[in-house]
Parts: structure tokens; C-alpha cells; sequence
């Protein structure tokens, strides 16, 4: 993989374990890790960009949030 750019699927409202989202390009990512859950007033459609972390795996940013979560691809 190398970035992503798209928009999460519906409404955003943070993460919680091993939360999914699935991106308007159809791609789905999983939180890795199982991080502990971010919550945020419901955001909609909101654009993500996904990059590849220096030590493996990928780093999600979402539109607005200046927090970044660890996610991992589904297939």
C-alpha cells in the first residue's frame, strides 16, 4: 500500500478497540493494536489519508482531529 486518500463511509464519531471503518473508495481498515477508544461529537463523511508508519503498519489522519490512529487493512 502507499497513501490512501478518501473519505469515511457514512458518520464519523471517534474509535473505540478494534474499531472499523470502511473509506468511500470501498477499502476497509481496522484500529490495530486494540488503542484506547477516542470519541468525538458526530462528524460527517470526513477525509482520511493513510500513509505507511516508518516501523510497519499505517497511520490513519482524519479531517480535523490532530490525533492520528494505527490501522491495519482488511481484505
Amino acid at each position: 500500500y502507499s497513501d490512501v486518500e478518501s473519505r469515511i463511509a457514512g458518520d464519523f464519531k471517534g474509535w473505540e478497540g478494534r474499531t472499523i471503518f470502511t473509506l468511500e473508495n470501498g477499502q476497509r481498515w481496522q484500529v490495530a493494536n486494540n488503542e484506547r477508544g477516542y470519541y468525538i461529537p458526530r462528524v460527517p463523511h470526513p477525509a482520511v489519508k493513510i500513509a505507511p508508519s516508518s516501523f510497519g503498519g499505517f497511520w490513519m489522519t482524519i479531517e480535523g482531529l490532530h490525533k492520528a490512529v494505527r490501522v491495519s487493512p482488511l481484505p
